[in-house]
């Protein structure tokens, strides 16, 4: 048109850029203090700017309600092992996934399709949704509203895929070296991974920090004393079934 000085580019933008409203919610058991999520590591300063997953997310300020950072991925509609789409957003005190600002999380960059979602958490156990959600709706998933909203690996007969806690379903706590098991005794277990960070010789250490041996998330890794990272994990397999091994339920 003869109103235009100049050559130049503009884009018009949607959901792919803008980012589509995906209402997810959640609850790290090793947080949850019986109605809502302790926020311990953001009160002291310990949550990183940047996640911890590998995701290269970074943000300026953390969120004033975040607990901490976990990872989302959208999986195939068709085989829930592939992952087509990772995030790394915060979860506040409530369960609910939120953005930097606190707002709800927005999926940006991808297709408007059915997907699988999995959430995955550095020292609880993660989860895939039993269902898909439709990004083109107005897509919700509460995982902490029952059993059924996880997938449940058959194969498992020793846990279910998320804790019970009163009435609300949990992310398990206590797998403090991350490999999907959490155990006390025998290989790659999580109590002597507790004390590899204290020092084996010097199990009476307290180390302040973002640590996932912290499996407590109060800031502390220790394993004597009140609240201590070890008896977190035996409360989870039992305090007289310290022989349990529990397992992630992940396809």
């Amino acid at each position: 048109g003869s109103t235009f000085s100049s050559v130049g580019t503009f884009e018009v933008s949607d959901y792919f850029n803008a980012g589509k409203n995906l209402d997810l919610q959640l609850i790290l058991a090793g947080a949850y203090n019986g109605s809502t999520m302790n926020k311990t590591l953001n009160t002291a300063a310990l949550l990183p700017l940047t996640d911890p997953y590998g995701l290269a997310t970074t943000v300026t300020a953390i969120p004033t309600d975040a607990v901490d950072w976990i990872k989302i991925e959208l999986r195939n509609k068709t085989d829930n092992t592939d992952v087509l789409y990772s995030f790394a957003r915060f979860v506040d005190i409530n369960g609910q996934v939120i953005e930097e600002d606190g707002a709800k999380f927005k999926v940006t960059g991808t297709v408007l399709d059915d997907y699988f979602v999995a959430i995955h958490h550095r020292n609880h156990f993660g989860v895939v949704s039993s269902a898909t959600i439709d990004l083109n709706a107005s897509p919700a998933y509460n995982f902490s509203s029952g059993i059924g909203q996880a997938w449940d690996d058959t194969g498992v007969t020793t846990n279910d895929a998320m804790k019970l806690v009163g009435s609300v379903y949990c992310l398990w706590d206590g797998d403090a070296n991350n490999n999907g098991i959490i155990n006390v005794s025998g290989a790659s277990d999580d109590k002597q991974a507790i004390l590899n960070l204290l020092g084996v010789s010097t199990p009476g250490n307290v180390i302040t920090g973002y640590n996932i041996e912290d499996v407590n998330m109060d800031g502390d890794t220790k394993v004597s004393g009140a609240n201590d990272d070890k008896q977190a994990v035996l409360n989870v397999l039992g305090t007289t079934t310290p022989g349990n091994v529990f397992y992630v339920h992940l396809p």
